[in-house]
């Protein structure tokens, strides 16, 4: 199931999907792969997941396996819009579900940190933080708000929890447990930790997202971190994605073939058990092979200082990352230079502004007035700019229009 993004068809998002360096290897084997998969029309955030009629006849006659890995993983998204799509809009695959007369498992892909607080993280259900009643309490106190939930309302909610995101999916986990005990629908909760780089398949090292640690793992190999605020023992629990993907398959098969009852079950996938690795024992061993093999890029000779002390890395943090930023940016700007990223950054930003049509409301006023000059300044390949505005004063739309592009701020972009 896939929706429309972007402007980009379900189709077209398809197409170019299967493009990606992940089917190499597939598409080597078998070059009609890609007639096994049929592209579903849908979205999470819609009623009833946004599915035709026919799209949803098609899964209740055919499918025998839910694999439910979708969700908003954003932080800072917000909560009435996280909360639609990652608790009722698994709630409407779990009704999807209960249509299927011949489904062997729903699989909802959960995350090892629903609920970190514990200690360990065992094989099984915990008590929800609240249920389906008071999260659309919360999503309609959201939505009535135009500036939504303050940040110390949320915070009330939240609770114990590290994160909006991670409280969804623990409330989310309760509503699974819920209606696979009310209905007998079969259901596993899979949750790996922390999914990183590929250790074998498609291809060792393969890697498409740029989560925390592969950001962490690409600014140590540029030699541009230095200083880290981590106390002496903290292991990294970290998953290879094909090996979650094959502890995913494994677990299925395992509920499917040799459960006993329609029970649900919880599988956690994770490495601080059975293969503990302590970013005091990684980092030493990584910033040897950057050494052995640094990157044409590299900014400053690699090195990692692990503290524990707040107070220490905060001095630590200014010596090795904030003085050197800013010795570089001055040295830049004697020579008349923009930093590297900084030329890349604007030609991304005047291409995706190339050919889009704006409509900009408020756009007389100082802050807006700006907002248009510098699209028109800087975006010179963007399509009409609408602005809308109003009489005022005894003052016509257009003679607003013509006083308004006298301004000095226009200036600049007439010459």
């Amino acid at each position: 199931m896939t929706r429309e993004k972007k402007g980009s068809s379900v189709q077209e998002r398809i197409e170019r999907f299967f493009k990606k360096d992940v089917f190499d290897k597939l598409r080597a084997m078998n070059p009609t792969f890609t007639d096994k998969v049929i592209p579903i029309h849908g979205d999470l955030y819609q009623p009833d997941l946004g599915l035709s009629a026919e799209d949803r006849e098609r899964l209740v006659k055919n499918v025998n396996i839910i694999i439910h890995n979708a969700s908003m993983v954003y932080f800072e998204a917000k909560v009435s819009v996280l909360l639609r799509i990652n608790v009722l809009g698994t709630q409407k695959m779990l009704e999807l579900a209960a249509e299927c007369p011949n489904l062997n498992a729903f699989v909802y892909v959960s995350t090892a940190y629903s609920h970190h607080y514990m200690n360990p993280i065992e094989e099984k259900f915990y008590a929800p933080p609240c249920g389906l009643k008071m999260i659309e309490d919360i999503i309609r106190a959201d939505e009535e708000n135009a500036a939504g939930l303050s940040k110390e309302a949320l915070n009330d909610i939240i609770g114990k929890w590290l994160n909006q995101y991670a409280f969804s999916k623990a409330v989310t986990e309760g509503v699974v447990e819920d209606f696979a005990k009310r209905s007998s629908l079969p259901c596993i909760i899979y949750r790996p930790s922390i999914i990183i780089h590929a250790m074998r398949e498609p291809y060792r090292g393969w890697i498409e997202t740029k989560n925390g640690p592969v950001i962490l793992l690409a600014l140590q190999a540029f030699g541009l971190l230095h200083v880290v605020p981590m106390g002496p023992g903290v292991i990294s629990d970290y998953v290879p994605v094909d090996l979650a993907t094959n502890g995913l398959l494994s677990a299925i098969w395992d509920y499917a073939v040799h459960r006993e009852s329609n029970e649900p079950q919880v599988y956690n996938c994770g490495s601080s058990d059975w293969n503990p690795l302590s970013f005091h024992t990684y980092c030493p061993n990584y910033i040897k092979s950057i050494e052995k093999y640094p990157s044409s890029k590299i900014a400053w000779y690699p090195f990692m200082f692990l503290v524990g002390n707040i107070y220490i890395f905060f001095v630590l943090h200014v010596l090795f990352h904030v003085f050197p930023a800013i010795v570089a940016d001055v040295v830049l700007m004697i020579q008349r230079k923009k930093p590297n990223n900084s030329k890349k950054s604007d030609g991304q930003i005047r291409n995706f502004y190339a050919g889009k049509h704006i409509f900009l409301t408020g756009c007389t006023g100082f802050y807006g007035s700006f907002i248009l000059e510098k699209l028109l300044r800087t975006c010179t390949e963007i399509g009409n700019v609408y602005i809308m505005t109003r009489e005022k004063k005894g003052f016509s739309v257009q003679e607003r229009m013509e006083r308004f592009f006298k301004k000095d701020v226009s200036k600049l972009y007439s010459q």
